[in-house]
């Protein structure tokens, strides 16, 4: 068994959707139920920002882990936005259907470049690799469709533990799910939520931001020194 493990954040850090997040995707099926509608994803982005499991960080929900379970609770939250949008109820709750499918759809998602050569890097090093996200319960088949699956070592979701990111309690399953190594990293591009949280319990947080409007952070997963150099990986190019 490998002493060091690599934990990593999905959204953001190995993959993307490319139309969009959730804005994007109720807007996509607000078009489809409702083409008549002049709502666009600016206007529902701000209406969901509270609401999701991971906007409550510091509350667990047990209640959840179960995947119609936790679709009640987004599409909930998806079909009462769009009513309070003024779309009627029956309309607001076909589009929260519609969303379940396609926000998880492979075809909606793609790894950036350098994902699947950071992740054979640190195979090959000896490490493991497992993704720890605040995602939906389909995360793993979506990595397996993605064909990350042979590279990864296991997908842990937070609507299945039932813990987001940065709960202490999060970061405490992975270890245990990785079997307590002796070194663990978190690669992720939420200050907060990937490295705050992960070196709560000890584990060395290793932030990434694509966007590169931080200075002194790694734009890509290519010039994340800090992995390169404590695996002993000479590039993940």
């Amino acid at each position: 068994m490998s002493v060091t493990v690599v934990f990593w954040d999905f959204d953001g850090t190995l993959a993307y959707r490319k139309g969009g997040m959730w804005s994007a995707a109720l807007a996509d099926a607000l078009r489809e139920v409702c083409p008549e509608s002049r709502l666009r994803r600016e206007d529902l982005s701000p209406l969901l920002r509270t609401g999701f499991p991971w906007h409550e960080p510091d509350t667990p929900h047990l209640d959840l882990c179960e995947p119609d379970a936790w679709w009640r609770r987004v599409s909930g939250l998806l079909s009462g936005v769009l009513i309070e949008a003024g779309i009627r109820d029956a309309d607001a709750a076909a589009c929260a259907k519609i969303v379940r499918w396609t926000y998880t759809s492979p075809s909606a998602w793609a790894l950036f470049d350098d994902s699947a050569p950071a992740l054979e890097a640190v195979r090959e090093s000896g490490a493991r690799n497992i993704v720890l996200s605040n995602h939906v319960p389909e995360l793993e088949s979506l990595a397996d469709a993605l064909g990350v699956s042979p590279l990864l070592d296991g997908v842990l979701t937070s609507a299945l533990t039932g813990y987001e990111k940065p709960h202490r309690r999060a970061f405490e399953i992975a270890l245990e799910f990785a079997g307590r190594p002796a070194r663990a990293y978190m690669v992720g591009d939420n200050p907060r939520a990937d490295v705050a949280g992960a070196e709560s319990v000890g584990i060395t947080g290793l932030l990434i931001d694509r966007s590169g409007q931080n200075d002194g952070c790694a734009k890509t997963l290519s010039s994340l020194r800090d992995v390169i150099g404590c695996l002993g990986v000479r590039s993940f190019e």
